[in-house]
């Protein structure tokens, strides 16, 4: 039997929110709530946006039209890859704005029919060489768009490296420096540029990590808590093996806890991102996570731990490390994986 907690912090998500506006300095900002709100539960994050974020990013449109169906009215921006042209015109009966990366996109939507006209999105590539426009096509793309009946109003976007502080600052600068010439409302900064507010640009923010507590910076807190419990300890000596098919061999005496999880393989899965988990005020380095549902952690050098005690997988002292390793969305995935 697993003994895997998953829980929401809302005081800390409206500690992280009250973060934002602070670093943001009553700039205009859009929350993303895309793939359920990072796992965290649109349902249960939709009420402490709602006043504060001047709208809001998602994914897919199922995911737009689920905000519609909560009574949002401020404005919604599809982020995500447009499947078909067929997706253009179910935006515009959502009246959600679209992301124009590509030139296949962008000859859906100067040939569509639209029932009325869409806020455009289009992205620049500043460096990530995947998606978007590069400088020298811009100035084309700009001009077609700004000429068609399909478009409302027209704005510029970029993704910045979410990693790198450093690179993310050179990304944005040459962001400026491709869209000065068109002097057009535009959006590039995400939550990594909070942490260096002197740098902040744009007329329109996208914040998302920030908001759960999914950046490593001491003034925010995690919202989402995933916690186990020590299930047995164990003394294993040197030139043991464990686990049915031989898996672990250890070389010298040591301490052990074994954790129960969830009888998922996904779950499994998922777990075997981790390198430490925190027990009993220290970290734990993870040995070894068995497929039947087992995880083995070293707990050698930590006194005083006993069975039952709490084992913290994600929350308040390990969240920093998560995204240090880009664990970016298992957060995600966690909470899909424990609710089915």
């Amino acid at each position: 039997m697993s003994d895997f907690r998953l829980s929401i912090d809302h005081s800390a998500l409206m500690h992280n929110i009250a973060w934002v506006q602070q670093r943001l300095q009553g700039r205009k900002w859009f929350a993303a709530v895309s793939l359920n709100a990072f796992g965290h539960g649109i349902d249960g994050v939709l009420p402490y946006l709602a006043g504060k974020a001047s709208g809001y990013l998602v994914h897919s449109l199922e995911e737009a039209n689920e905000l519609r169906q909560h009574g949002v009215n401020d404005p919604i921006v599809l982020i995500g890859a447009l499947s078909d042209p067929e997706t253009i015109y179910q935006a515009a009966e959502l009246d959600v704005g679209v992301t124009i990366a590509d030139h296949r996109t962008l000859e859906w939507l100067l040939s569509a029919w639209l029932p009325s006209r869409l806020n455009i999105w289009l992205l620049v590539d500043v460096g990530c060489h995947l998606v978007g426009f590069d400088e020298a096509a811009l100035a084309a793309v700009i001009s077609r768009l700004k000429n068609s009946n399909q478009v409302a109003n027209l704005y510029l976007m970029a993704h910045l490296t979410m990693m790198d502080l450093g690179q993310a600052v050179i990304q944005m600068e040459m962001f400026e420096q491709i869209s000065a010439p068109f002097a057009m409302p535009s959006s590039v900064v995400s939550s990594a540029m909070l942490l260096e507010p002197s740098a902040l640009t744009g007329d329109v923010c996208r914040i998302g990590r920030a908001i759960y507590g999914l950046l490593p910076d001491a003034g925010l807190q995690p919202v989402m808590q995933v916690m186990g419990k020590l299930a047995a300890i164990k003394l294993v000596e040197a030139g043991e093996v464990l686990g049915r098919f031989s898996e672990l061999h250890v070389e010298e005496r040591i301490k052990i806890g074994i954790v129960n999880l969830p009888a998922k393989s996904d779950c499994i899965a998922i777990i075997r991102a981790f390198s430490r988990v925190y027990v009993n005020g220290s970290y734990a380095n993870v040995l070894n996570v068995f497929d039947l549902g087992f995880l083995v952690v070293d707990l050698s050098g930590i006194p005083g731990c006993s069975v039952g005690d709490d084992v913290e997988f994600l929350g308040e002292n390990t969240t920093a490390n998560w995204m240090a390793n880009h664990q970016v969305f298992s957060p995600l995935l966690l909470t899909a994986l424990f609710n089915a």
